[in-house]
């Protein structure tokens, strides 16, 4: 008996031992199924370590929850120091091509060896060490691989990833410090347009289609191939979405595991085309339709309110392994710019989920005929009593993210009207910078002035530590496939992004119908009209500039609203939101944005500029070319269309404006400025429209504008403007209804004198050594003679006799060679006396006068004397032209403000040196005051 015990105690041992959970790893690189035999690769290429579970492993019922089952990494970078971050495996299927309804699609399922993945992309070259981690439910981690990979100098000059410039800090550089301006559009989501046919069982907005990635294949070339370069995506539920109408059971992404291998596929095109992707990881459709909300169809209990999505726990927890999964899967490659958490965070239409689907997104039922028909919902859902809740979840859910992903920049949506009901709840959160990167404006706005509204918003909202994103923007809501006018939509996209572009924002704005109008296939959208021409000149005028290296400030001319009666057209059937309707922009909103920047003629003209301090890039534009005064062919139109046009007065002609110029104002730099005009507009052609924008402009017509080199007169510069004429080009005359422009400084003035008008000199101060030379000691004696008191300066060598009494709280003082002596009397005026050309003290008076602070010296020059004042701030007195004048730097104007001007209370001033001076502070260090030409260093 007790040899059979043995026995089957030694085979369970063995069973033990030889049956334990192992694993094996692999290398690859991101878009390929076939491993690499050499884990090695370059930086800012993405890969992909799959891990395989091999036998005897516990049976993962679902794969997708991290509380059952999670693998991730340890990474120590070639110095030893462990990469901060999250990097954890996301559970993979792989794909191969097949046939669906005639489209080829990758979606067939094929056996993946090593279905986890971590995929990531390393910046710095050298050897890596990877600790990959197994963490079961209930289990604590335990060490389960590791492996070195070698990560080599980049053959093909990639630039790694997106962030933020830590100088201009609204602006985008690459990992290398590389510049990036955002070009592109919202290619939100792919769907099946109105005039192409029905896919059999593929219903438009409410399924996927196989079409997705064929279509988006064609839509990024024609970007890229114009000079766009950014893109933004909602993952729908009809869309990339990993919850909807199919799912089974919460957090089992299975169903949707093809149109996550389609959005593989998406973003390897983009990234060999150069293009980077912004994804909205939620929607606020979710919310809206009952057929796509899993939430409310599997929880119990079940969702009663929308509220209750942002204050359920279970919601929560689901939402939270959800972001761990797509910041996995996407968070860590390059071509993904950045994250946003939920888009359009307030339009939820009411609180009554049957409501929405009965009567549609944003819609109610009418009360004065009992629900028969639908009326707008009279408040957004945010301000409706949920903006705290909402807020706290967004802010919370950004938190999350920032936890698990401390690179990648995270936004949040938020629509036009938000921008006034978020305002107390919103961008005042204390946490909303260490979370957030940039906040994202939705906005469509149709009027003449649509332009300057969108500066607002950025202007009003955008700080440097919160920049400003107009992530959705359209031709002011014009309902596509009722009234399409090409020739309308055609002007509006070019106005938005010549007009965005300068409003302190990373790129221009992202127009929303990049199927209805951009890349569409539409019969009314003609070959030769295709949006996607209006990036090309766009990408030409931001070649080349660096919005990174130095502070750019967004100016625009004032509004002038439209004087035209246009009140009676039609437009409420047609625009979201008619011009009347625009009441909540106050005057005060605009004061602070056009001070800088008029035009002689602010009725027809605008502008909208970025400024720093020696440059200045714009767009000028004749306002009459804008929609309601452009002819059009009505060749598509609907009925209802015709019927409402032809109750609409007659668009007003576009007439020629010249003789006009720009005035730019408190330039920081005076000098000789270059003047360069653009091209805004691409040149039409029936057979190519990707490759003929003109750029800068050649043509002959604009020699008397084109490389103008104009001088400042005290921080003011005017700039004659080319004549502005309505968009033909057909004409012979070659003017254009709208220019961008670039005005560089090419001479800046020299004048070491503070108040010459023209000067470039602020005043900064260094830490310094301590100067080998001393100033000469200096005593005060005062003598008594016949009852007529006497001042004298005692010297080692000589004695000085004063004229009157000196000032008791400040040091009389000379020069180290002991020709220039000084002092300030009793009733403060100074007196200076030049050894060598003077027989007496001279009397320097001053229209402003100077209060010195107590027992500080005061140092003497030929033609200049510093002091220090009450304040603490330098005091210098210059002589020009024989008439002495005070510049006090204790004005913010006259400093060069990026350190601390005066790092300590000066002690005693030691020593003039190269138009400045040296002083010991009370902290015992020494620093220099001095002049500095900063217009002089950035040119």
């Amino acid at each position: 008996m007790k040899k059979w015990l043995l026995f089957f105690i030694v085979i369970f041992l063995n069973i033990q031992l030889y049956g334990q959970c192992k694993h094996s790893v692999a290398f690859f690189i991101f878009g390929y199924e076939t491993p690499k035999a050499d884990w090695e690769t370059a930086v800012y290429e993405s890969f992909e370590i799959g891990i395989e579970r091999e036998k005897y492993c516990e049976t993962v019922v679902n794969p997708f929850n991290p509380e059952e089952i999670q693998y991730y990494a340890e990474i120590l970078a070639p110095d030893g120091s462990k990469l901060p971050g999250s990097y954890i495996a996301f559970y993979h299927q792989a794909f191969e091509d097949t046939l669906f309804h005639g489209y080829a699609v990758k979606w067939k399922p094929i056996l993946t060896k090593y279905p986890f993945r971590i995929r990531l992309a390393l910046e710095l070259p050298g050897v890596y060490q990877f600790k990959i981690f197994c963490k079961n439910s209930g289990s604590a981690p335990r060490l389960v691989e590791q492996h070195s990979l070698s990560i080599n100098e980049s053959p093909t000059k990639k630039h790694g990833f997106l962030k933020f410039s830590p100088i201009s800090k609204r602006y985008l550089q690459y990992s290398d410090g590389t510049p990036f301006f955002a070009i592109g559009e919202k290619m939100s989501y792919h769907r099946d347009m109105f005039y192409e046919a029905k896919i059999p069982g593929i219903e438009a907005m409410k399924h996927y289609s196989p079409r997705t990635i064929s279509d988006y294949q064609r839509c990024i070339k024609e970007l890229a191939t114009n000079g766009g370069n950014y893109i933004s995506i909602i993952m729908c539920p009809w869309s990339f979405e990993v919850e909807g109408r199919e799912t089974a059971k919460l957090g089992d992404y299975t169903p949707f595991m093809k149109r996550l291998s389609d959005l593989d596929s998406l973003l390897r095109i983009c990234e060999n085309a150069g293009v980077h992707v912004q994804l909205s990881l939620i929607d606020h459709t979710i919310l809206e339709w009952l057929g796509t909300n899993p939430y409310r169809t599997l929880l119990t209990p079940s969702l009663e309110k929308k509220i209750d999505f942002f204050t359920d726990p279970n919601v929560r927890k689901h939402i939270q392994n959800k972001i761990i999964y797509l910041n996995a899967r996407y968070g860590q490659l390059p071509v993904v710019s950045a994250f946003e958490i939920l888009s359009e965070t307030e339009t939820l239409g009411n609180d009554n989920l049957n409501d929405t689907m009965r009567y549609g997104i944003g819609k109610c039922p009418n009360p004065a005929d009992g629900g028969e028909t639908a009326i707008p919902c009279p408040d957004f859902y945010w301000s409706n009593n949920h903006a705290e809740i909402i807020n706290k979840w967004v802010v919370e859910m950004g938190e999350f993210l920032r936890a698990l992903n401390h690179r990648i920049p995270i936004t949040n949506g938020v629509c036009e009207y938000s921008t006034w009901a978020v305002k107390p709840n919103y961008p005042q959160n204390k946490r909303l910078d260490t979370v957030f990167n940039f906040l994202s404006i939705h906005a469509y706005v149709a009027l003449r002035t649509r332009s300057m509204i969108e500066n607002v918003f950025i202007n009003k909202f955008a700080t440097d530590s919160m920049p400003v994103q107009l992530g959705e923007t359209g031709w002011g809501g014009v309902v596509v496939g009722e009234c399409p006018q090409r020739e309308w939509i055609d002007n509006e996209m070019h106005n938005m992004i010549w007009s965005s572009s300068f409003m302190g924002s990373f790129g221009c704005g992202l127009d929303w119908f990049w199927q209805d109008y951009t890349h569409s296939k539409a019969p009314w959208v003609l070959p030769n009209d295709k949006g996607y021409k209006h990036f090309k000149p766009l990408s030409l005028f931001w070649q080349g500039e660096d919005l990174t290296k130095t502070y750019w400030k967004p100016i625009c001319t004032p509004a002038v609203w439209d004087s035209t009666d246009k009140d009676n057209w039609g437009f409420e059937q047609v625009f979201r939101t008619p011009e009347k309707g625009l009441g909540y922009i106050r005057e005060e909103d605009l004061s602070n944005l056009y001070q800088e920047i008029s035009v002689n003629n602010p009725i027809d003209i605008e502008s909208y500029a970025l400024k720093s301090n020696t440059k200045i890039l714009g767009w000028v534009h004749h306002k009459d070319n804008y929609i309601r005064n452009l002819p059009r062919s009505g060749q598509f139109d609907t009925p209802e269309c015709r019927d409402i046009y032809q109750k609409s007065p007659l668009p007003s002609p576009i007439l020629p404006i010249s003789k006009e110029e720009i005035t730019l104002k408190k330039l920081r730099c005076n000098g000789k400025y270059k003047v360069s005009w653009w091209n805004p507009y691409h040149v039409l052609s029936d057979t190519n429209v990707s490759t003929m924008a003109e750029g800068e402009i050649i043509r002959s017509g604009y020699e008397a504008f084109q490389h103008k080199i104009i001088q400042s007169e005290a921080g003011t510069l005017k700039i004659p403007v080319p004549p502005l004429h309505a968009y033909d080009m057909t004409r012979e005359d070659p003017y254009l209804p709208d220019y961008a422009y670039k005005v560089s400084l090419t001479e800046p003035f020299i004048s070491l004198n503070p108040l010459d008008k023209n000067s470039n000199i602020r005043w900064k101060s260094t830490p310094v050594n301590k100067p080998s030379l001393e100033t000469v000691e200096v005593k005060v004696a005062r003598l008594k003679k016949e009852k007529k008191k006497q001042y004298q300066f005692i010297l080692s060598s000589d004695t000085i006799h004063l004229p009157t009494k000196p000032h008791k709280k400040t040091l009389p003082s000379l020069t180290p060679n002991g020709k220039i002596y000084g002092f300030v009397s009793k009733d403060r005026q100074i007196f200076v006396k030049n050894a060598e050309k003077d027989t007496t003290f001279n009397v320097i008076n001053l229209a402003t006068p100077i209060r010195f602070q107590k027992n500080t010296p005061i140092v003497f020059e030929e033609n200049m004397i510093y002091g220090i004042d009450t304040k603490g701030y330098p005091v210098i007195i210059t002589n020009t032209g024989g008439k002495w004048s005070v510049v006090l730097l204790s004005d913010p104007e006259l400093r060069e403000e990026t350190t601390v001007f005066i790092p300590s209370t000066p002690k005693t001033i030691v020593y003039p040196e190269s138009n400045g001076f040296i002083y010991q502070g009370k902290n015992k260090l020494y620093y220099k005051v001095y002049p500095f030409n900063p217009c002089e260093c950035e040119k």
